[in-house]
């Protein structure tokens, strides 16, 4: 009999108790039932019946944000990103404890669940619509949860690979909650990410490229670089496509109704996937 997604949620914590620690207190975890966990000083944390749990107070989401995000799950669930997550994974070893640090809808957290059949897979992001989201699609693969990715509340040196893609990072916690030898991975845009796109949304150059050097040098200050996949490659884009790609990013957030329009009217053909794949060590 399938477990009701609240039910999995609570067998799930309660397999991994010392994965976890108290948000309030940074306590243990002493026990877990089919509503909550409870911490070795007393500090109930309950699970949503939506099957996540909410950790900290989320941000508030506009209605084009929610639309954004559902346009975001629909691409994902295309072989937009298939490169980028079959690279990650060659790093997953079956039976690994894993966290996705900025997860949004899930998405990319499921297809990694997929190729590296982890023990246990986290996913954690301020957002709850996007968690919500990730709840609804995902439901039973993992432990999906709102909150700060400045305080994990994860217990130190308990995940074996600790993931962010294209947000920004918290290396001190991700740092933390690593095993000694966990590696942390870590996807940033290149010079070329999106490109069509964005020389469609500005006018200005400036604003039609990415740089990563700062990003770049920042990670190899915070850990040993052990692995650096540069990845381009072009996606051809169906119309369904080409306005989920306008409507996922946060880069469409400040073009006009005009420049909008024209996209709706002559999509894009096709978009330019162009990131890098940083796998580092914390000495």
């Amino acid at each position: 009999m399938l477990l009701k997604k609240k039910e999995w949620l609570a067998r799930e914590v309660v397999s991994h108790l010392a994965v976890f620690r108290c948000p309030i207190c940074q306590a243990s975890i002493k026990s877990g039932d089919e509503n909550s966990w409870i911490c070795q000083n007393g500090h109930r944390q309950n699970y949503n019946r939506k099957g996540y749990i909410t950790i900290a107070q989320p941000h508030k989401e506009s209605k084009y944000q929610k639309e954004m995000l559902q346009k975001r799950q629909q691409l994902m669930q295309t072989s937009l990103f298939e490169p980028i997550i079959t690279t990650i994974a060659a790093s997953i070893a079956p039976g690994d404890k894993i966290i996705d640090l900025g997860c949004g809808d899930g998405s990319h957290l499921h297809q990694l669940i997929k190729k590296g059949q982890p023990s246990l897979a986290v996913g954690v992001d301020l957002s709850e619509p996007a968690i919500e989201l990730a709840s609804i699609a995902y439901p039973r693969e993992a432990i999906w949860m709102v909150g700060d990715l400045t305080n994990l509340p994860l217990s130190e040196g308990q995940i074996d690979t600790a993931i962010t893609i294209l947000s920004p990072s918290q290396y001190h916690e991700a740092k933390r909650v690593l095993k000694s030898d966990g590696l942390y991975i870590k996807v940033i845009p290149e010079t070329y990410y999106l490109t069509e796109l964005r020389k469609r949304l500005y006018s200005e150059v400036n604003d039609q490229t990415y740089h990563s050097g700062a990003v770049l040098d920042h990670f190899e200050q915070e850990l040993t670089l052990i692995e650096n996949h540069h990845l381009y490659y072009q996606v051809d884009l169906t119309s369904e496509m080409a306005d989920q790609v306008v409507k996922m990013t946060p880069l469409s957030w400040q073009a006009s109704d005009e420049t909008l329009y024209d996209l709706k009217q002559n999509p894009l053909g096709h978009i330019t996937i162009d990131v890098r794949v940083l796998v580092g060590k914390f000495s």
